[in-house]
């Protein structure tokens, strides 16, 4: 499919576990000899930590765990089909899992500006935007380049980053600005076959979001605040999920049941992990059911793996192949759309901002409590005072710049044309 593709999360875990029984099909059987006789070798030159796996996949952040909410549009209702891409990356063994790439269709949407929030980066992704929240080849080079600077930070020297050959993936300048990586792309129609990302690793961050959700509507329900998330709700959300939701042993299993690294095993752990979050999001639905009935509001009648499913299933049923005049839309930077509309309504009040004495008072705050402890904390007691010393060199950094911009542009004159 051309423009964005919404992996298939668990729908593609099942297929996978169950590829042992279809590896016999010419379809698969050929690309599956002739790459993995070539990647065999090129794998065999870096280390298990040095070779990663990017891959995107669609997310519903504000689906309702209700078939007639996510296919209607109801009075009174959000939309349900608002929608972030997630690019997510790691490596072989799992010891790294780099920021999401998160695609949305504002550059600066209301719930970010609302929090004073300039620079998204800062909440712990790489943030982009177009149009229609799309991997584009522009947005796919800012990618390889952001993973590359991350790499030589790392210290590595050499490192293999695996991608499907979808067309936004196409860059054919990138290779010569890479010092250090060298990008190999998966076979066509195998990505279910080889690619790590889709054998398990999507889907666990998929349920590890909808748990996070359905916790979040029971919360906010039992204690009658509003239930719908913002954008800037659901970018710490699934970094939160990614993060910590997402285990190192899920991505390893994963890698090793694709025999990308030439171990190809059927991996009963694989299996039993994935079935646990399920049973997890099944508890949590019909807690969320029982609080639903208490509050007069519409009950989940969705299952567990159609929850995690769900973009999957709109993805296949709902094809979309962007026109020319679309994709040059997209490219066209007087698309972008700085802010929301105003008729979202928001999770929470207008953020003020946060001043120096704020920080002050607070880490003095922090320093009490350390202080007061019955243990030795001396090892807390040094992080923060190298906190402390950072914070004063970014207010120093902050005045001096605001010192020069004054200077340049001072108040009330008039600049002349």
């Amino acid at each position: 499919m051309g423009g964005w593709r919404a992996s298939s999360g668990g729908s593609r875990l099942k297929a996978t576990l169950d590829m042992e029984k279809h590896v016999q099909q010419t379809t698969l059987q050929r690309p599956y000899n002739a790459w993995s006789r070539s990647n065999s070798y090129i794998c065999s030159r870096y280390e298990v930590s040095d070779i990663f796996n990017m891959d995107e996949t669609g997310l519903f952040y504000r689906l309702e765990p209700n078939r007639t909410l996510a296919t209607h549009h109801l009075s009174g209702r959000k939309k349900q089909k608002e929608r972030l891409t997630i690019a997510l990356t790691s490596n072989a063994d799992g010891s790294i899992k780099l920021p999401p790439f998160v695609i949305n269709k504002f550059v600066k949407p209301r719930a970010f500006s609302q929090r004073n929030i300039v620079n998204p980066q800062n909440l712990g992704i790489l943030w982009a935007a177009n149009k229609k929240a799309w991997m584009t080849t522009e947005l796919f080079e800012r990618f390889m380049l952001d993973f590359e600077a991350r790499m030589v930070a790392l210290g590595k020297q050499k490192v293999l980053l695996l991608v499907d050959n979808f067309s936004g993936h196409q860059t054919p300048t990138i290779g010569s600005r890479l010092r250090i990586t060298q990008l190999e792309f998966l076979p066509p129609n195998t990505t279910s076959r080889f690619q790590p990302m889709d054998a398990g690793i999507i889907a666990s961050f998929k349920a590890q979001y909808r748990k996070r959700m359905i916790e979040h509507k029971i919360n906010c329900l039992m204690s009658a605040q509003n239930p719908e998330l913002d954008v800037y709700q659901a970018v710490v959300m699934l970094l939160h999920s990614w993060r910590h939701g997402v285990s190192s042993e899920t991505i390893h299993n994963c890698w090793n049941h694709t025999g990308v690294l030439s171990i190809m095993t059927t991996n009963q752990a694989l299996q039993e992990a994935h079935q646990k979050e399920v049973q997890e999001i099944t508890t949590l639905l019909e807690q969320l059911s029982v609080v639903c009935q208490a509050s007069l509001e519409i009950s989940p009648n969705m299952t567990a793996e159609e929850f995690i499913n769900y973009e999957v299933e709109f993805d296949l049923n709902n094809p979309y192949q962007p026109s020319n005049e679309e994709l040059m839309e997209m490219f066209n930077p007087n698309s972008f759309v700085e802010e929301e509309d105003d008729t979202e309504t928001l999770a929470s009040e207008p953020i003020a901002p946060v001043c120096y004495k704020d920080v002050q008072s607070s880490l003095q705050t922090l320093r009490h409590y350390l202080e007061q402890r019955s243990t030795d904390v001396m090892h807390l007691v040094k992080k923060l005072e190298k906190f402390e010393k950072e914070i004063d060199h970014l207010h120093v950094n902050q005045l001096q710049q605001t010192s020069i911009d004054a200077f340049f542009h001072p108040r009330g004159v008039e600049m002349e044309e």
